[in-house]
């Protein structure tokens, strides 16, 4: 029985795209709080809304972190949907309470909350060619 065997098939193009890196999807978040039971004199709280601030940074949110007001709820309302959050960034939120027959109105910031949305994995991919692709041919005399 004598094998004959042939080099390595030539390379397999199927066109498989490499992964490409992009921005992923913005996520959104709820942010809740506890409405204050009591005014600065010790009264109970009257609240007619809330303000919202928020900020990104690419350390940890602290009370230095600059904030801007992205929105306000209605009274009674304790809990606010944040949208446009890009996954990997870190968001700073911090609440106030308004009282809009008070002066000041607006109270101070609550806490700095934060949060960092994970990036997902990238969906698995189409496997790449098989590759070192050989044949090899059996010749039986007959």
């Amino acid at each position: 029985m004598k094998r004959l065997l042939i080099g390595a098939l030539a390379a397999l193009a199927f066109g498989v795209a490499e992964a490409q890196s992009a921005t992923p999807a913005p996520v959104t978040g709820t942010v809740t709080w506890t409405a204050p039971a009591k005014d600065v004199n010790g009264n109970a709280a009257v609240v007619t809304s809330y303000n919202i601030y928020a900020g990104t940074t690419t350390t940890t949110c602290s009370s230095s972190t600059p904030l801007t007001k992205v929105g306000s709820t209605a009274t009674g309302v304790t809990t606010y949907t944040a949208t446009g959050i890009v996954p990997g960034t870190t968001v700073c939120v911090a609440v106030t309470a308004v009282n809009s027959a008070a002066s000041p109105p607006e109270s101070g910031m609550s806490n700095v909350a934060s949060y960092t949305p994970v990036i997902a994995p990238p969906a698995p991919g189409t496997p790449n060619a098989p590759t070192n692709v050989t044949i090899t041919i059996v010749i039986t005399p007959s």
